[in-house]
């Protein structure tokens, strides 16, 4: 009977005290106190457990923009700084660190492409250090040009392969869709293509395509219609290479767009979905290639049964809703969301008026937020899962 309660005693202190899960924001902060503003900046971790703030740990610092003239900066305020394999902090600008080792894996300035287990795919686009993919080794740290050749043109949209890519031909209407190969060089798919949304004075009007594998894409003609100044029927397209099929998917009626109307988008939800988005109204359509139709897609999907209410333009903030409770109005940049947990930024004026600015995190463990004010952030990156908090 002893060696029974031994048992369960030990059992139950191994999974509160070793098994113990941690969750880790990881946050980006400028150092207050430096002589050159926002010259500096601190990665750090503010770690939960069962949803509650026990402490804080910084990371790593680097100076932004070092006094060597061709040097990388390290930023994190360019583009989607995100987590990579709950271990690497992959920048905007192109910088990779390990947070197990709190060093950076490289501090180059480049584009980010792809992830491939254990290998990061950027592209350089630098007159002084070369053209061309480079492999980034995550266990060894070895960053080398695996392709000077096959240069990403900017203009192209590539299939998942990068074996094929689309062109769009603007120099006269109606517009085309070229497809590109090293195999069959140019060749013309698609002749009319129509002109795109009517120009807005922000963006030029452009042909929207989007590759759903390796072999098929999506784009969208529009169709203005007679009468109207800026309403258009949207066809969207499902294109076949292998059989040179095209075929109409789904159609929406009387779009508008224009002036203070950007072009429309295919992108795809936190937990995969594809979806389409017009400028206006800026409504989210659930896209089902299979049975070539929209769908309603009233919340937006952020993952771990975390969502937004696709509905309006934010000016009241946007309601959060968790499973099947909401969470109410918030104003939050970026929706950062692991098991329970969701994060964000935020700024408001106290009762003193003064100018505040930090993360919110709302556990679904306390069912409350935390607010943690930051003198300066740079920007909230995303979560870490961790069975102990590495010293």
């Amino acid at each position: 009977m002893k060696s029974i309660f031994l048992v369960i005693f030990f059992a139950a202190f191994w999974n509160q005290t070793f098994a113990q899960k941690y969750q880790s924001l990881i946050v980006a902060e400028y150092r207050v106190d430096t002589p050159r503003a926002g010259n500096y900046t601190y990665l750090v971790s503010y770690n939960f457990s069962d949803g509650e703030l026990i402490s804080k740990d910084t990371i790593i610092g680097r100076v932004v923009f070092k006094k060597e003239r061709l040097s990388p900066p390290v930023r994190f305020d360019l583009g989607r700084n995100f987590i990579y394999g709950n271990r690497y902090v992959v920048s905007g600008a192109g910088n990779v660190i390990d947070l197990h080792k709190k060093a950076f894996v490289t501090e180059s300035s480049d584009d980010f492409i792809e992830g491939r287990g254990d290998t990061l795919v950027f592209y350089r686009a630098n007159a002084y250090t070369g053209r061309g993919f480079l492999h980034l080794n995550l266990k060894t740290g070895v960053y080398k040009f695996v392709d000077t050749v096959n240069r990403l043109e900017r203009d192209r949209v590539y299939s998942p392969n990068k074996k094929l890519s689309l062109t769009i031909d603007m120099s006269v209407l109606p517009y085309k869709v070229n497809l590109n190969s090293a195999k069959n060089g140019k060749e013309t798919l698609v002749q009319d293509a129509g002109a795109g949304p009517f120009p807005n004075g922000f963006q030029r009007p452009k042909i929207t395509t989007f590759w759903l594998d390796d072999h098929s894409f999506l784009y969208t003609k529009y169709n203005r219609l007679s009468g109207s100044d800026d309403l258009s029927r949207v066809d969207v397209h499902l294109y076949d290479v292998r059989y040179k099929k095209d075929s109409v998917i789904a159609v929406l009626d009387s779009v508008k767009s224009g002036s203070g109307y950007p072009n429309d988008t295919f992108v795809k939800d936190r937990i995969g979905q594809l979806l389409y988005r017009n400028g206006h109204p800026k409504k989210y359509h659930l896209v089902d290639t299979v049975s070539k139709r929209f769908l309603e897609y009233p919340y937006f999907q952020l993952g771990y049964d975390f969502s937004t209410v696709n509905v309006g333009d934010g000016i009241n903030g946007m309601e959060l809703i968790y499973k099947e409770a909401s969470l109410g109005m918030h104003w939050l940049k970026g929706y950062l969301v692991t098991g329970g947990m969701i994060a964000g930024e935020y700024s408001s004026k106290g009762p003193d008026m003064s100018y505040r600015e930090g993360v919110k995190v709302w556990s679904s463990k306390t069912n409350k937020w935390t607010e943690i004010e930051i003198p300066w952030v740079c920007s909230a990156i995303g979560w870490v899962e961790r069975d102990n908090l590495r010293k």
